[in-house]
């Protein structure tokens, strides 16, 4: 009995800290400054978003975008988090918002 039980515990173990490392990745990413527009599309590395762009969570509304955000469409199911280009210069922008609403994009960018 103590062969079986002991697999068991260690696969729900490891299930429960999945859980709980998946569930923190998406609070990071919720934190981020967010773009939602009715349009997006990827192509390679590169995002953008056009159309009656919304920014929330402190996301600039003009200019360059420094540090990490995300662009996602108002459905929610295309989700991107845009990156600096360079860590070490926190001077390299890593996104536009110079024609927001209508359109802000972002180099550097992975599906999340």
């Amino acid at each position: 009995m103590r062969r079986i039980l002991t697999p068991v515990l260690l696969a729900c173990t490891a299930l429960t800290g999945a859980a709980a490392n998946s569930s923190a990745y998406a609070d990071e990413h919720d934190k981020l400054p967010t773009y939602a527009c009715d349009n997006t599309f990827r192509e390679y590395t590169m995002v953008a978003g056009s159309d009656n762009c919304v920014a929330s969570n402190g996301a600039p509304t003009k200019g360059d975008v420094y540090g990490d955000f995300l662009i996602r469409n108002k459905g929610g199911e295309f989700r991107h988090r845009c990156e600096s280009p360079n860590k070490n210069n926190p001077r390299q922008p890593s996104g536009s918002a110079k024609n927001y609403p209508k359109s802000v994009s972002g180099g550097f960018c992975w599906k999340v």
